[in-house]
């Protein structure tokens, strides 16, 4: 008997599928621009800068960071479990870089079809789990 489907499954890919553009969009919110004192500028009104500051408190909106954070939390929970660089090579090709489907993935990596889709599906129940859409049980 095969697992239900949850409602919430292709929202789960989807975060996945979007994680780089995500990272991408972050890292470029958090990137210190690096530019001369207004005060050492011939002209310039001088004060306090606190570019550092801003810099840290500038987030995407707050769907896209949650979505972002469900992500990053997973891939971090993910490298904590056994085979943690086969689980996110598998993801890498199948979402990321979309190069191959599960099975073509798994030939790839040197595992079984069947090991691919638990990869896979802990995954993204670890995503859905860090978005708050899924209750997991220890040892489901």
């Amino acid at each position: 008997m095969s697992k239900p489907r949850y409602h919430w499954w292709a929202y789960a890919k989807a975060m996945v599928r979007m994680y780089p553009q995500l990272k991408q969009e972050y890292d470029a919110l958090h990137a210190q621009k690096v530019t001369t004192a207004p005060d050492s500028v011939p002209g310039g009104k001088g004060g306090v800068s606190r570019a550092v500051e801003i810099t840290a408190l500038r987030q995407l909106p707050p769907a896209r960071q949650a979505e972002y954070d469900a992500v990053t939390e997973a891939i971090e929970l993910t490298k904590k479990r056994q085979n943690s660089t086969e689980r996110l090579a598998l993801i890498d090709l199948v979402f990321w870089k979309g190069t191959h489907k599960l099975e073509g993935a798994a030939m790839q990596l040197y595992i079984s079809d069947s090991t691919a889709r638990r990869y896979h599906t802990d995954f993204l129940r670890l995503v859905g789990f860090c978005r708050g859409l899924e209750d997991i049980q220890e040892g489901a």
